[in-house]
């Protein structure tokens, strides 16, 4: 067969595989045999397509083959003489995968450069039509869902501005990375947010927007300011964090004001029921819960309570406030509420656990079934309850079953990577004793502790984990070691949970309500 014979053969094949996603052997091993029989006598466009091929192959089978042949491919198609007849879609895939290679790690790849080389040039080579923008800003948020949104390292942040200031025009671009960046864990990112809701606020105004498609962005874009207020309120100290407080809560409560006088704060494509949200986040941030609860008295007059926006508020509220009866009541109905399965499954245990209510393991055991990564702070919160009734070896059987699916030794690497999840496995060991008090304690003694340990990378600052940490102290503290001293070691620890002042975490709002209940949670 000639060499234009063989490549007429393995097109289709080429092409099916493209649309559908399905890897085809009999093509690959045509495609590579083509190419080390013939590489010389194949023109560059039908070798840029067989190459990129081929990487579609070994995307399938990168777990099988490793990322060898993938990397060769990414080297061939990145050279200047190829990377000019791939398509921007095509380069943005390619640029993708360079990253993706490399891991989730909090360092910068080796090929850097050359993923960087790839993406800048999609961004640059998409038009100004419709259809380029939608994928521009598709691509664009796929790249910053890759982390989570508050921990994504500084090189990549650097690299996602970059990316956006290549798409000037593109509002949902400058929007998702405002939000995102006012979503962050350091406060000189939440303010480089406010810069990015500026440049999509100007858009808002520009040609691109149809008059029908303005107010409903301009309220999302003022939400996207309120949010990043918000956010800078929990970052800052003293008269800066109470003014920023100010400011989101004004902003917000204007917002809600005009969406309800528009008839518009039940829409689900506006943001009504996230607005109230927030705004009863910013009010727990500063550990005003009596304002919290008035402004989820207000929710409900619009209709809101029952939105998953509020679920996980309102439980929190009732029980903080003490409302245990009233808590247990939602608990139970929100499993009705379309969109709050899980979270109704998780409210659920929660309430029985914290209350020790009979139905507490029957409601831990329907919402581990589930198998969501949350499930290691109920498994914590069992081990207390069923502590608390003599059956320490029934609790112990849960984290044992758990802790043999963990590997310690991976924890570094995973830290490195961000992994949210070494966190909860952390106190998991905590508890069986796998992990010492002196490990598990460490990088809470001090601020620099926090950030040399690598727990800075997951998310999650100083103060929201030491809340977690002394939560879940307090509950093994309650159950274990000398019954003579268990509640004076419990209530220490739930005093620091309270020193740490982080009202929006539900740890917090479950300790104050445990400290309401006195010396009666030990074993």
């Amino acid at each position: 067969m000639s060499v234009k014979g063989a490549l007429n053969k393995v097109t289709q094949p080429c092409i099916d595989s493209q649309r559908s996603g399905s890897y085809d052997e009999q093509a690959r091993f045509e495609i590579e045999d083509l190419l080390a029989r013939h590489q010389d006598a194949i023109a560059d466009p039908d070798r840029v397509r067989l190459e990129y091929c081929l990487f579609l192959f070994e995307r399938s089978l990168v777990q099988l083959h490793g990322a060898g042949q993938m990397r060769a491919n990414l080297k061939t198609l990145s050279t200047p003489r190829y990377s000019s007849l791939l398509e921007a879609n095509q380069k943005y895939f390619l640029g993708y995968w360079a990253l993706e290679l490399s891991g989730r790690s909090f360092d910068p790849p080796p090929d850097l450069a050359a993923a960087e080389n790839l993406l800048a040039s999609a961004f640059r080579e998409w038009k100004e039509t419709e259809q380029d923008e939608a994928n521009a800003q598709s691509a664009f948020l796929e790249l910053i869902n890759r982390y989570n949104a508050r921990s994504l390292p500084r090189w990549y942040l650097d690299l996602l501005q970059r990316l956006a200031e290549l798409r000037p025009k593109n509002l949902h671009m400058a929007y998702d990375l405002g939000l995102w960046l006012s979503d962050g864990s350091d406060e000189a990112d939440v303010d480089k947010g406010r810069f990015w809701m500026e440049r999509a606020r100007e858009r808002v105004d520009g040609p691109a927007v149809s008059e029908a498609d303005r107010p409903r962005l301009s309220a999302w874009i003022s939400y996207g300011f309120a949010k990043n207020y918000s956010a800078k309120a929990r970052f800052s100290a003293g008269k800066a964090s109470q003014e920023a407080a100010q400011e989101a809560t004004s902003r917000l409560m204007a917002l809600i004001q005009s969406l309800r006088k528009e008839g518009l704060i039940r829409e689900d494509n506006w943001p009504g029921a996230i607005a109230y949200s927030t705004l009863i986040d910013t009010h727990l941030v500063r550990n005003d819960i009596d304002g919290a609860a008035r402004i989820l008295g207000d929710s409900r007059d619009d209709g809101l309570t029952d939105s998953p926006d509020l679920v996980g508020n309102r439980f929190a509220l009732l029980l903080a406030a003490g409302r245990i009866d009233e808590a247990l009541q939602f608990a139970e109905r929100a499993r009705e509420l379309p969109g709050s399965e899980n979270a109704a499954l998780m409210l659920a245990a929660l309430s029985q656990l914290v209350t020790n209510g009979e139905k507490a393991e029957y409601a831990a055991r329907k919402f581990l079934a589930v198998k969501l990564e949350t499930g290691d702070y109920i498994r914590l919160m069992l081990y207390w309850h069923l502590g608390r009734r003599g059956k320490v070896d029934v609790a112990k059987a849960y984290l044992d079953e758990r802790w043999r699916g963990i590997d310690k030794d991976s924890w570094p690497a995973r830290l490195a990577q961000g992994d949210a999840q070494v966190w909860r496995e952390r106190l998991i060991g905590y508890y069986l004793g796998n992990v010492t008090p002196e490990e598990f304690f460490a990088p809470l003694r001090s601020r620099e502790a926090f950030e040399a340990s690598g727990l800075n990378r997951i998310g999650q600052s100083y103060d929201e984990i030491r809340c977690e940490a002394y939560f879940y102290d307090a509950l093994l503290q309650a159950v274990t070691g000398d019954a003579a001293t268990r509640s004076a070691r419990f209530a220490k620890s739930i005093q620091e949970v309270l020193e740490t002042r982080a009202g929006h975490f539900l740890e917090y709002l479950m300790a104050r309500y445990l400290r309401s209940r006195g010396n009666r949670q030990g074993g």
